[in-house]
């Protein structure tokens, strides 16, 4: 059973624990430099990996959801549900097994700003026309796709 969760978790500093500063003893621990809080206490999400910000000066940020939905969101604190729109769905649903699998990343084209592509990472079925030696080790293939945001609405992208 999969439940939504607060994007609280999802927003989190992360310091590696390898790090010279902490190999020097100069830090202690990594909870002393980093605080996990809630970002948007009023927003659900359902198995959220990704957070990104367009770089386009909206203040907007996009929220990657692993069973393959992609919704934009304010960057605000008190966004409610309201504020949350829905600006891909891949239909990856049959992919909630919990493995690795399904929509698994984002990245903003570097001209992003003014041509509104970017471009999602995702698994899906086996090609096995591609390469038929991978029948025997592996269960999906590996995706990327572009995508434009419609200039007519900025919160859905053209499939």
């Amino acid at each position: 059973m999969f439940r939504s969760v607060p994007l609280a978790a999802s927003i989190l500093c992360v310091v590696s624990l390898v790090c010279p500063a902490h190999a020097a003893g100069r830090i202690k621990s990594a909870t002393s430099i980093a605080e996990a809080v809630v970002a948007f206490p009023d927003l659900k999400f359902d198995r959220p990996i990704f957070v990104a910000a367009p770089p386009d000066g909206t203040d907007r940020l996009f929220v990657v959801e692993q069973i393959g939905k992609i919704f934009v969101i304010p960057n605000r604190p008190d966004a409610t549900p309201d504020d949350r729109h829905l600006a891909l769905d891949l239909n990856l649903r049959n992919r909630r097994r919990g493995d690795e699998r399904g929509l698994l990343g984002l990245a903003f084209h570097p001209d992003y700003a003014n041509n509104g592509k970017f471009y999602v990472a995702y698994s899906g079925p086996l090609d096995w026309q591609g390469d038929l030696g991978q029948m025997l080790w592996y269960s999906h293939s590996n995706i990327v796709s572009e995508f434009t945001v419609s200039a007519d609405d900025p919160y859905t992208a053209n499939r």
